[in-house]
């Protein structure tokens, strides 16, 4: 055999040996949950409620000849700063009059869950809607947000987090309702907050784990 050839050869069993032992990108998930402790999430509206419902059980949007929205924002400490999917997941329930569209937006100024209310609510940017359920309809209302969460990660001052602001794309007696970070009943029904982090060759394989915060 040739020189050449015997190089060749070393070279094609040395790709081999490295692909087999390189470290493989793959997903990672998690789901994070907030404690009620360690969740903001509130609600306030337009007559009724006006001063803010921060220990609810629940987030409660729509109106009927008045206004409810609310707010709602996730911790993101110790969180990868990068993701390649994240979602913000709500359980809805349902309330009386007819399941509205959410219209869902980006807040732009601070705001505390305890002090929030109709006539100091901060400021936004729309960005999203999610779809009204069907009447007396139960489960999961997702909203795709990765491009906001890798943009709050990036720690940038013109990105701060300020979470989420939601308000109904109609007040006639339309209504619809999302378990909030204080509901004891059953937590794996509060706000989630979904992540995948994939594609990055292990970068996170041993900080990231299948995550339920109780």
């Amino acid at each position: 055999m040739s020189r050449s050839k015997r190089f060749r050869g070393f070279v094609l069993s040395l790709l081999v040996l490295l692909l087999c032992f390189a470290p493989q990108a793959s997903a990672v998930e998690t789901w994070y949950i907030p404690t009620p402790s360690d969740g903001m999430d509130t609600w306030f509206g337009s007559v009724y409620n006006k001063g803010g419902m921060p220990t609810d059980y629940r987030l409660r949007v729509g109106g009927s000849n008045d206004e409810y929205r609310g707010l709602l924002r996730f911790n993101l400490s110790g969180l990868p700063q990068v993701a390649t999917k994240a979602e913000v997941r709500v359980y809805a329930f349902p309330d009386s009059g007819t399941p509205v569209d959410i219209i869902w937006s980006r807040v732009t100024s601070t705001w505390q869950e305890d002090t929030a209310t109709w006539s100091n609510q901060p400021t936004s940017t729309s960005f999203g809607v999610t779809k009204a359920p069907a009447l007396n309809w139960s489960g999961w209302i997702k909203l795709d947000i990765t491009e906001a969460y890798n943009s709050w990660r990036c720690g940038n001052a013109s990105s701060l987090n300020f979470g989420l602001g939601l308000t109904p794309r109609a007040t006639n007696n339309a209504f619809t309702q999302f378990h909030s970070s204080d509901y004891m009943s059953d937590p794996a029904l509060r706000p989630t907050l979904y992540l995948r982090v994939g594609n990055v060759a292990g970068v996170f394989s041993n900080y990231l784990t299948m995550v339920v915060v109780r």
